[in-house]
């Protein structure tokens, strides 16, 4: 989590470690989104009005709000993952009953020509 003042952010600037492309908020905060050691984005926050600021009880509830959605993510993930391996599986185990079938019906021909005696 990053939570930059103005101050914070023009010293940067100085530094030549960011560039503002428009006009500077007076408070920027960053919340990673991360499921499974993954960056999976973040939430980024500015308020451009001094008179507003984010206090640490709006920060400890974004951070669990951030939590929340990088959980949801990953979940949703392992779903697609899932869904995908299974049409995958199902393919395959179709692939496999038409070979057996196919298979099955070579055995039944060449056991029927053993019967009648020809090969």
């Amino acid at each position: 989590m990053c939570n930059y003042s103005k101050e914070m952010i023009e010293h940067l600037q100085a530094e030549s470690l960011v560039k503002v492309e428009s006009k500077i908020p007076e408070q920027w905060l960053s919340f990673p989104l991360v499921a499974d050691e993954h960056s999976l984005g973040a939430i980024i926050l500015q308020t451009y009005d001094p008179d507003i600021t984010y206090s640490d009880h709006d920060i400890e509830l974004l951070v669990m709000i951030s939590h929340v959605i990088s959980n949801s993510l990953n979940v949703f993930s392992y779903q697609e993952q899932l869904f995908y391996a299974n049409k995958s599986l199902k393919a395959y185990q179709s692939n496999l009953e038409n070979l057996i079938e196919i298979k099955t019906e070579t055995l039944e021909q060449k056991t029927l020509n053993l019967e009648n005696g020809s090969d």
